[in-house]
């Protein structure tokens, strides 16, 4: 689940699959009813429709590596959006992005995208929806399950709110909750004490879920995923896991199955965290010589995977295998790759996603570039160009088109179907975010008045720039309180 959720598939517009769990007849029936090309200036039957189902197309091809023809679904969706709803396009095409961003595990960009998309105003309920799911798997994935479990009530509420019509993505949402029960509760097992980046600390890992109550929630969860094929296969999958574990119950061959049939999908990346999985419950039941196919598995199989969600517990699981067969210098060896890498991957989370004083610093602490990733070839060029020049009071969008080679008009088409803005808007809100950061400074370190900030960035009058300042953070540049030194 934590992969679809990544991945926005969380039965909005996916309906069909999750039901029958035929992911390849699902994406084929899905193409085949796309809606036909239409001719200049000639208005779609159902817009929205032809939308949500472009993305959905998208969402599925990423799903199966199918990258480029997912990127031309992305772009089809982006480009079909009416330009008189900003918001929907700026929403979606963040979005977008940022599930772009987690298939090629650029997991910063696709937190700050996840972040815009689901905190933007007025976006339609799906894409707020997709965002929080995505958010919610996201921090799971780091570690953070306070942080998880309330992105993904807040998905829930959302969907309840709709007259709770959405059942497949309430079915799908509430199986990413007990999945995170049960993963939690896996890695919290004693013979898993060693797990380095899995906290085990109340104050960040919550209460810790018994094991028979583990399982009873899998059960109504089941109950109330009848019908979702897919969603009742990985509910029974960890119920396998959970059983091996602690019960030590015979549940290889379930397990295996569940495997066996991602792999058949087409869902390789799903497969391989199911290994891991898997892997991890071998080791809880001391299962050496399953664990030992597994990494023999992942080892043939997988290479090309690696960055993966679980690929950080590759290691370790050879070292455990290693203790489990009285191999001491290939646990030795794994078990100091895999404490590096951990503390690598500590260094990293900490230094993008840390628990903010409020929403506004959350977006603000990201790197702003999820935009360039947004854009494609010369346009990105284009963005850097204007980074480069912001100083410039002159600077024009001739000067940009100029820069890469294109019309004026072809450049305004394309920053509206990437990021929902025209390149005036996006020259605007980058002087913004830079007069912000130099307001921002300590007193100590901000010897210049607001106005000659502004003339420092390209804004030469005082009133504009404070209505400008204050449509885009909500105060004026004078209550903008310097953040303390360090």
């Amino acid at each position: 689940m934590q992969i679809l959720a990544m991945h926005g598939v969380l039965g909005l517009a996916n309906e069909q699959w999750l039901a029958s769990g035929r992911v390849q007849e699902g994406l084929q029936s899905a193409l085949r009813s796309k809606p036909a090309a239409r001719g200049a200036g000639e208005a779609a039957p159902d817009a929205a429709a032809g939308i949500e189902s472009a993305q959905s197309i998208g969402q599925q091809l990423l799903l199966l590596d199918r990258t480029e023809e997912a990127s031309e679904h992305f772009e089809r969706c982006l480009r079909d959006s009416p330009l008189n709803s900003r918001n929907d396009q700026r929403a979606r095409s963040c979005l977008i992005a940022g599930f772009q961003a987690m298939h090629h595990h650029q997991l910063r960009t696709a937190w700050s995208c996840f972040q815009r998309a689901g905190d933007a105003k007025d976006a339609p309920l799906s894409v707020t929806v997709e965002a929080y799911g995505a958010l919610a798997a996201l921090y799971f994935h780091l570690g953070m399950r306070r942080p998880a479990a309330a992105a993904a009530d807040r998905a829930l509420t959302l969907l309840c709110r709709d007259d709770g019509r959405h059942h497949c993505a309430i079915a799908v949402l509430s199986a990413l909750k007990i999945e995170f029960v049960a993963m939690d509760l896996l890695r919290q097992h004693e013979r898993l004490d060693d797990l380095a980046f899995w906290p085990r600390h109340d104050a960040v890992a919550g209460q810790r879920i018994a094991p028979g109550q583990a399982l009873a929630m899998i059960g109504a969860c089941r109950r109330d995923a009848c019908g979702f094929d897919f969603v009742l296969a990985r509910l029974d999958f960890l119920e396998a896991l959970i059983r091996m574990a602690y019960e030590d119950a015979d549940a290889e061959d379930s397990a295996m199955a569940h495997i066996e049939y991602l792999s058949s999908q087409g869902l390789h990346a799903n497969a391989h965290a199911a290994r891991h999985e898997f892997a991890l419950a071998c080791i809880a039941a001391r299962r050496a010589r399953r664990l030992r196919h597994l990494m023999e598995v992942c080892a043939a199989g997988e290479r090309a995977r690696r960055g993966q969600q679980h690929e950080l517990e590759h290691d370790y699981c050879l070292a455990k295998l290693g203790e489990l067969s009285g191999g001491a210098e290939a646990y030795i060896t794994h078990y100091r790759n895999y404490a590096v890498q951990s503390l690598l991957r500590m260094r990293q989370t900490c230094a993008y996603i840390t628990v903010p004083s409020t929403v506004r610093q959350a977006g603000e602490d990201i790197a702003r570039d999820d935009v360039a990733s947004r854009l494609h070839g010369r346009y990105r060029h284009a963005y850097q160009f204007i980074l480069a020049n912001l100083q410039r009071e002159d600077l024009s969008i001739r000067d940009v088109a100029n820069e890469i080679g294109v019309t004026e008009r072809a450049l305004q088409l394309a920053f509206r179907s990437a990021l929902g803005m025209s390149p005036s808007a996006v020259i605007r809100q980058c002087r913004l975010d830079r007069i912000r950061d130099d307001l921002s400074h300590a007193p100590a370190a901000r010897q210049s008045s607001t106005l000659e900030i502004g003339r420092r960035w390209g804004l030469r009058s005082r009133s504009a720039m404070s209505q400008a300042y204050k449509t885009a953070f909500g105060e004026l540049p004078s209550k903008t309180e310097p953040m303390p030194l360090s």
